[in-house]
């Protein structure tokens, strides 16, 4: 098994973030079944995708596109939920600018805001939680 780190994948992704990225979908598509470019040689699919970017056997560019089309998203055009967000912001913007003066302006903008204090944030146990989703589930 030939040893893979991080700094010999760095030289051909810099961005670290990006490499984490590259190395999790090229495991995917591994994992579904796509050809294997070097010697499993017993290896995991993580430590393969490894090994496959770090020696430059994969192109890095469909890798990229392949990451960037998997998570973009496109909304329709013309889309009705589209025409309603819309709308509701141009209202909001209205009402915000016939405010006539500036306290009615602030409580507009209060109305719109959801403010977390330490006071208002009860801790709860991993118990409770699960406690919680079972008697959900249950019910």
């Amino acid at each position: 098994m030939a040893r893979v780190t991080v700094e010999d994948c760095v030289k051909r992704i810099k961005n670290r973030f990006d490499l984490v990225i590259a190395a999790a979908d090229r495991t995917r598509q591994i994992a579904q079944g796509a050809e294997i470019t070097v010697e499993k040689d017993n290896d995991k699919n993580t430590v393969i995708a490894l090994r496959e970017i770090a020696q430059d056997m994969i192109n890095l560019t469909e890798l990229r596109n392949s990451v960037i089309k998997k998570y973009q998203v496109v909304p329709e055009i013309g889309s009705d939920d589209d025409i309603e967000i819309e709308d509701i912001m141009k209202q909001e913007q209205s009402w915000l600018s016939g405010a006539e003066n500036s306290e009615m302006k602030q409580e507009i903008q209060d109305d719109h805001l959801h403010v977390v204090s330490e006071e208002s944030v009860t801790p709860i146990s991993t118990s409770e939680v699960f406690e919680d989703i079972s008697e959900q589930t249950n019910a």
